[in-house]
């Protein structure tokens, strides 16, 4: 069905729904090589659009392959004035924190912005409190309302604050997100990384 305008319509649908939606910008993930990225490269220049990031990794992962791992299936004791808690369970007071504090270089930018998935938030969403503060978080949200794509948790914001950073925190944060998933009715867990971020790419390796 290529080269026919079928692209290009589905491309201008998409960028007026956005414009519909008051949408600040869009961005679009294409692949690298092959004979469909090159096809939708020269659709998305010929649109207008700019490239402007390299290929990030994606992972697509069973989570009973990662409930196996060690990191996973041994949960360590978290410190004295931690606590997980279900990200559904955020209260007003911790939301108006976090909007304070974004785009803060020592919390978190729009990238890993908790707050952006919420309406399709994960039943095994966790946050992390820190002597009561919110410090840290495992957000997720579904590929789509379907039965079948809400089995997938896709998107995964995971942070902790500056720091708690290179502790072991975030891999122990994650655990918790996926040993909730059976619960939370989660088969798999999708992952894109960016290639700069190698502490991801060394844990989801």
């Amino acid at each position: 069905c290529r080269r026919q305008g079928i692209g290009t319509l589905l491309l201008a649908t998409a960028e007026e729904a956005a414009r519909t939606h008051r949408c600040e910008f869009m961005s679009v993930l294409m692949a690298d090589g092959s004979p469909g990225g090159l096809a939708a490269q020269s659709l998305a220049a010929r649109a207008g659009w700019t490239r402007f990031r390299l290929n990030r990794s994606f992972y697509k992962i069973p989570w009973t392959r990662i409930e196996n791992s060690h990191w996973a299936t041994r949960p360590q004791p978290w410190p004295e004035g931690f606590e997980v808690f279900p990200w559904l369970e955020l209260t007003p007071e911790d939301r108006a924190l976090l909007v304070s504090r974004r785009d803060d270089p020592f919390y978190f930018g729009r990238g890993l912005d908790p707050l952006v998935p919420e309406s399709k938030c994960t039943t095994n969403s966790v946050g992390l409190r820190v002597r009561g503060e919110v410090a840290g978080w495992a957000v997720s949200c579904c590929l789509s309302d379907d039965p079948l794509d809400r089995r997938t948790m896709n998107g995964t914001r995971l942070f902790v604050r500056g720091d708690l950073q290179k502790r072991g925190y975030g891999a122990m944060l994650l655990a918790e997100h996926i040993r909730r998933c059976p619960a939370a009715g989660i088969d798999y867990a999708l992952f894109s990384v960016f290639p700069g971020n190698q502490l991801m790419l060394r844990l989801l390796n």
